[in-house]
């Protein structure tokens, strides 16, 4: 699976939890991105480890805990404000290599 898709995936991955309605009753949690990034690190453990531009210019962040225990999806907008748009427990990181599938 090339880059591209696995980006495409994720963005749509949280789009999807966002018209769901999400985990926090049809609101995403918003604030300034530090505020959002520094509050999962702590209660969490968290912190970014994959990165992708939208194409409509947005910034997505997936966060995990060191052991995959819990994860996090965070949307920041050009102008710095970042939403949690949907968390998780269980994240896998898979090794695929170019040519494999899932």
């Amino acid at each position: 699976m090339k880059r591209s898709s696995v980006v495409s995936a994720l963005v749509l991955a949280a789009v999807a939890a966002m018209t769901a309605g999400g985990a926090w009753g049809g609101q995403p949690r918003c604030d300034a991105r530090n505020v959002i990034i520094d509050h999962l690190e702590r209660a969490y453990g968290e912190v970014v480890r994959q990165r992708g531009v939208t194409f409509k210019g947005t910034i997505l962040e997936v966060l995990t805990s060191a052991d995959g225990e819990t994860w996090s999806i965070v949307i920041t907008s050009p102008g710095g404000t970042a939403c949690l748009v949907s968390a998780g427990e269980g994240w896998q990181s898979l090794n695929v290599k170019e040519g494999e599938g899932t």
